[in-house]
């Protein structure tokens, strides 16, 4: 007669996954999600960043299944390119938070007296702590000490880092709660009995039995990062911070006080009189002096540029004829890298582009892209830019 290989209660755990439908259903959706995200150049039909101004506002078609936003971008290739973030985040701080939890309430419970008093003291200070401003805190002194990373991938670990130090707190106490339960049970008592290790009981035996609280709760923290990561602001330049948080107050005021104010957001504006730091000022003077003007990020970035007078009058049409409470965007709905522009007032100078231009590192808090469409006013007020940049320059 053979022997039957015993199975182990992991195996039964998958088992049981198996025979629920609805996980199973929910398991295969998350990895298509999944794989969607980390082949996201393959899978996408556009670039997360390509714009097509003849195509702002698109509803679903067979060109742009989701349809397009304001900027013409296709919203399909940019729900899949920001799943790689969102997936990114969720996945691996909530694993994080699962292997730090695990391990540090399972050893609370499992030793019980003044080993899971001293480790229970810290969980309560951390709890006293609001959960946002330990996230701050642990960013803050991650930032301080990462001083060599990239501004981007510092601010991408930070969140790492952060997520996963909070998160673990409340699997760590619900962990060492069943631990503490399972501990008392009579097959626990039995394993201690007959001498097997403490590492053996805790792996195979009481942690396969606690397993359905654990998943639950991590269910719910997927999410929870997820949704943190969506939201956290983290804008590039103090100006962009402060702009975005006038045009809100003002916002408030008009919804709850019917506040008379109108938004008028413009592109990058050139012209007479415009301030020497400026770019297109800034070259002209550097040329003349026959010096070297310093493109940042090799001038790989790519601007609006509207002159000032097509900007004057379509600021004074909304004085007139727009409505309280809108926003209006004042753009030529074109954009130029800053190294296609540098050539032309080359040309215009007659200076040549090599000899005239050194490349730099980017700029901390610089606009890869700085791109807004005017087809609102356009449309409903019936301006439009007339002044391209070769006439302008």
């Amino acid at each position: 007669m053979k022997k039957q290989k015993s199975k182990s209660l992991w195996y039964d755990s998958w088992r049981r996954l198996k025979k629920n439908k609805a996980a199973v259903v929910s398991a295969v959706f998350l990895m298509i999600v999944c794989f969607c995200a980390y082949f996201a150049d393959w899978v996408a039909p556009y670039s997360f960043e390509a714009q097509d101004a003849s195509k702002i506002l698109l509803s679903p078609g067979a060109e742009h299944w989701l349809g397009t936003d304001s900027l013409g971008r296709d919203l399909l290739s940019r729900i899949i390119y920001g799943a790689q973030m969102s997936m990114a985040v969720g996945i691996f701080t909530s694993l994080a938070s699962l292997v730090m939890g695990v391990i540090y309430g399972a050893i609370s419970g499992w030793f019980g007296g003044r080993v899971d008093s001293f480790m229970m003291r810290f969980i309560d200070i951390l709890y006293t702590i609001p959960a946002l401003v330990l996230l701050i805190l642990v960013m803050v002194l991650f930032n301080s000490l990462a001083t060599e990373l990239d501004p981007k991938d510092k601010a991408l670990y930070g969140t790492f880092v952060a997520l996963s130090i909070v998160g673990w707190v409340n699997i760590a106490r619900l962990v060492r709660g069943q631990v503490l339960q399972e501990k008392q049970m009579l097959y626990v008592e039995a394993a201690v009995s007959i001498g097997v290790p403490s590492y053996q009981i805790l792996t195979r035996h009481i942690l396969p039995n606690i397993l359905g609280p654990i998943i639950v709760t991590l269910t719910f923290q997927i999410p929870a990062n997820v949704m943190f990561e969506s939201f956290n602001m983290n804008p590039s330049s103090p100006y962009a911070s402060s702009k975005g948080a006038l045009d809100l107050y003002l916002l408030t005021l008009f919804k709850t006080y019917k506040f008379p104010v109108k938004f008028v957001r413009s592109s990058n504006v050139y012209g007479p009189c415009q301030q020497l730091y400026r770019i297109i000022p800034k070259s002209l003077i550097v040329f003349l002096m026959n010096k070297k003007v310093m493109l940042d990020g090799g001038g790989k970035s790519k601007k609006i540029y509207t002159y000032i007078d097509d900007i004057s009058e379509g600021e004074l049409l909304i004085m007139q004829k727009g409505k309280f409470g809108e926003i209006y965007h004042l753009s030529i709905n074109k954009l130029i890298s800053i190294n296609k522009l540098v050539r032309k007032i080359c040309k215009v100078t007659e200076k040549k582009f090599e000899k005239v231009v050194k490349f730099g590192p980017e700029r901390i808090g610089q606009d890869k892209y700085y791109n807004i469409s005017a087809k609102k006013i356009e449309r409903e007020l019936n301006w439009k830019a007339k002044t391209d940049i070769d006439l302008g320059l």
